[in-house]
């Protein structure tokens, strides 16, 4: 299928297909989308397959601003089906929305939160204190935690919104009076607050970028310092990683910028580890907040 495209970008995962177009003029970008859609139809077409245009959709990308100024809108149709333009949609569980905003997201992860915090306040009285625990981490932590890397570029006001849930999850186990401060209940469970979670996160992707880990697409993004000696990333893993330059607060948000941040922070003896596991352990006390 990434044969026959003449414009888009394809990214696969299992029989999901996301096409991404750039450009500045929208009768320009119209015209690629346009001519790339009747290609993969076309190609589908030849495998005795059929494109589910009920299942496909776009969207614009791009600040507030830009969008609003834009003068006209993009149709696409395919055997006289109009494919439907949308404001977000959900990619591999991560709703993004034309802004890039994360709010519709986070919204969802709250939702998701809310309700379980329901139900592991209803199971409380027929457990101990090691089952609730582990029900916690089990089936409410990993949704702070699922694509952290992508959507931590959240402000304050959607940050604060999820720690108070994890505030309320932790007096839910451990049954804790609400005069008690939430710091203090962290520290006897062992729990990591939710920033905190994520900056772990993006270290230990960073760790793995840096060892030669990480898919080689998200090795491309980083450059050493000292590059030009040729040995790559993992030959100079204690040396610091080249800050990207950023004219957007979008990019300045996002990983690619963010991670370097947090590398270049650790201390010299940290970034030599070789082993993951003792990388992890070194991290908690290191990492800066």
């Amino acid at each position: 299928m990434p044969k026959c495209l003449g414009y888009g970008t394809a990214r696969y995962f299992a029989n999901d297909t996301n096409l991404s177009f750039t450009s500045c003029s929208l009768p320009v970008l119209q015209n690629k989308m346009s001519n790339d859609l009747y290609e993969i139809a076309a190609w589908l077409n030849v495998n005795k397959l059929t494109l589910n245009l009920l299942k496909t959709d776009f969207m614009l990308i791009g600040s507030r601003q830009r969008i609003a100024a834009l003068d006209g809108n993009i149709e696409l149709s395919l055997s006289n089906t109009d494919v439907r333009q949308v404001e977000s949609t959900k990619c591999l569980g991560v709703n993004i929305d034309k802004n890039l905003t994360w709010e519709g997201h986070l919204q969802s992860v709250k939702q998701k939160v809310s309700s379980n915090l329901r139900i592991l306040k209803k199971v409380k009285p027929f457990l101990n204190s090691e089952n609730i625990d582990t029900l916690y981490r089990s089936i409410i932590e990993p949704y702070f935690s699922y694509c952290c890397l992508v959507w931590d570029s959240i402000g304050d006001t959607l940050s604060n919104s999820l720690q108070r849930l994890q505030n309320r999850a932790a007096r839910i186990v451990t049954g804790a009076a609400y005069s008690k401060p939430s710091g203090e209940i962290f520290e006897e469970l062992g729990w990591t607050q939710l920033n905190s979670m994520r900056q772990v996160h993006k270290a230990i992707m960073m760790f793995k970028i840096v060892n030669g880990l990480a898919p080689p697409y998200l090795t491309k993004m980083f450059t050493s310092n000292n590059a030009l000696n040729n040995y790559g990333l993992r030959s100079s893993n204690y040396d610091l990683i080249e800050l990207p330059k950023c004219r957007t607060n979008y990019y300045k948000n996002s990983f690619a910028f963010s991670g370097v941040k947090v590398w270049n922070a650790f201390p010299r003896y940290l970034k030599e580890e070789r082993s993951l596991e003792k990388f992890k352990r070194g991290l908690l006390s290191a990492l800066v907040k």
